[in-house]
């Protein structure tokens, strides 16, 4: 039961991560990373590893939202690649337009 539980907390964590950065709130985005970061690797480790079913990343997300300044934070502090594709192979967060 308590690894049910956890893997529950994880997914709701997740969905809020890839939230946030449909919403262009910063600040959660920050502290849901921190707060995936159980093994200590850091925010961008995070950033990177997070991932829908369809694998789009959070920068998929912002992308597709317009979120140009949740875009910025995480192409230029987190250091994410803009061309992680998604589970179609095909769609990547460069050829949205933001």
């Amino acid at each position: 039961m308590a690894d049910a539980t956890a893997a529950l907390s994880a997914r709701s964590k997740v969905q809020g991560f890839l939230e946030a950065a449909c919403s262009r709130d910063l600040d959660a985005l920050r502290k849901l990373g921190s707060a995936l970061d159980e093994d200590g690797k850091g925010a961008a480790a995070v950033a990177a590893g997070v991932r829908d079913a369809n694998k789009r990343t959070a920068l998929h997300f912002a992308a597709r939202e317009g979120r140009t300044e949740v875009c910025k934070f995480l192409v230029e502090q987190l250091r994410l690649p803009v061309d992680p594709k998604d589970d179609d192979g095909t769609v990547t967060p460069s050829a949205i337009p933001c």
